[in-house]
């Protein structure tokens, strides 16, 4: 399923191994697509695991977006040639509808720190990740999607805001948004920000896809971003505004710890599903680009 067809797709769901019998079993879910973690499938050595045998089957029953962890698309390394050899093995097989991965660097020296860590919102650091995205682009021949991360301190440097190295981005190499509400709002929280001014500097024509998800707030209020709890009534009401400026589009909800049973997710994703049915009844409107 290319880009083209996005708008069709509804409400979705982070796909985990403890859900396998619901998802492969006689009766699966109502959710309209899955998203899942690429390196969880990457092939062993260029060969076929029971894992992509697995993801095979998961994609004859939904549209699948492959979501990574290790572009690292803002080290100043350059790209692991052997990652994305797999990457695109598997791009191949399984033809997602969407490829995405993270804004951030993950390691140095072959080092991964297994983190999404932030960087300098500079010129040069804009020159060095665009240059990395039309690579992996030019690679797969599709666009790539970019997902902006929490940070708990702000890199000196920065000589342009989040919106606007993202709106260069996506002007430059045409990649797509993949857009966390969820980090949106954590770091509104924590660094005393307006989400809802993050998304009016936004050029949303650019979302390919919306993540929703829960996180966590410290005794001294500092909010984290632990993807362990359910998304937070401050997150669906953001996504509600969203949704109004923005239109329908492809959102799923997001759990990375304290997995609990397929029902309990459910339940979240029929709230999504109904946001979005309210959403269609209403007419959607299509942005046309940031407001100053």
């Amino acid at each position: 399923m290319g880009l083209g067809k996005i708008e069709k797709l509804g409400a979705g769901v982070g796909y985990r191994a403890a859900w396998h019998d619901s998802f492969l079993g006689e009766d699966s879910p109502r959710v309209s697509w899955v998203e899942v973690i690429t390196e969880n499938f990457l092939p062993d050595r260029g060969t076929d695991t029971l894992f992509i045998q697995n993801l095979r089957q998961l994609r004859e029953r939904f549209p699948v977006a492959l979501h990574g962890v290790s572009l690292s698309l803002a080290s100043a390394e350059p790209l692991n040639p052997e990652y994305l050899k797999q990457l695109a093995w598997l791009e191949r097989e399984i033809e997602p509808w969407l490829v995405s991965d993270h804004l951030c660097w993950t390691g140095v020296g072959g080092e991964n720190l297994f983190d999404l860590l932030p960087f300098p919102f500079s010129k040069e650091a804009l020159g060095l990740v665009a240059e990395k995205i039309q690579r992996v682009q030019e690679l797969l021949r599709r666009p790539l999607a970019v997902e902006n991360i929490t940070y708990y301190s702000r890199p000196a440097g920065n000589e342009m805001g989040e919106e606007q190295f993202l709106n260069e981005l996506a002007r430059t190499t045409g990649c797509r948004f993949l857009l966390d509400l969820n980090n949106i709002y954590v770091n509104s929280v924590n660094h005393g920000l307006e989400p809802r001014d993050y998304l009016r500097r936004l050029d949303l024509r650019h979302v390919a896809q919306v993540h929703l998800a829960g996180h966590a707030r410290t005794a001294s209020g500092l909010l984290l971003d632990t993807h362990g709890a359910p998304v937070a009534e401050e997150v669906w009401n953001l996504y509600s505004w969203f949704q109004e400026r923005a239109g329908i589009l492809p959102t799923m909800i997001e759990r990375d710890e304290n997995i609990p049973e397929w029902e309990v997710l459910a339940a979240e994703v029929a709230r999504l599903a109904s946001i979005q049915e309210k959403g269609a009844r209403r007419e959607s409107p299509r942005v046309a680009a940031p407001s100053p």
